[in-house]
């Protein structure tokens, strides 16, 4: 059989998006939006987390006495700490987004990450 080219029976689908900040929440009601959307959080979420990542620390000073080192350490793991939960919640929302299928995206990239980390 004959391939099929770029207009011939293909379903195209162009998505208009709004720029203003006050139209978010009818714009998350696209579920294709919102998977886009929610994949790339997870991505991004993803290489932040990961220990090749260095997040720059806020200008803050120890207490009197108190350890810089210590400090910092604190810091970062309550940034990771952050970074999870915004993983976990972004990715059972795109698990429950459909249709597409959300779950099978998420599963893929679950996997897709999983692979970038080794």
């Amino acid at each position: 059989g004959e391939g099929r080219r770029g207009g011939e029976g293909a379903s195209v689908r162009h998505h208009k998006y709004l720029t203003s900040s006050q139209l978010l929440h009818l714009q998350l009601k696209d579920s294709r939006l919102r998977m886009h959307f929610l994949s790339q959080l997870l991505i991004i979420a993803s290489y932040l987390s990961s220990p090749a990542v260095t997040l720059p620390s806020p200008p803050v000073a120890p207490a009197p006495g108190g350890d810089s080192a210590k400090l910092a350490s604190q810091l970062k793991s309550s940034r990771v700490e952050q970074l999870s939960r915004i993983a976990e919640r972004a990715a059972r929302l795109l698990g429950s987004t459909d249709p597409p299928p959300g779950e099978e995206m998420r599963r893929c990239l679950d996997w897709l990450l999983g692979e970038m980390e080794v």
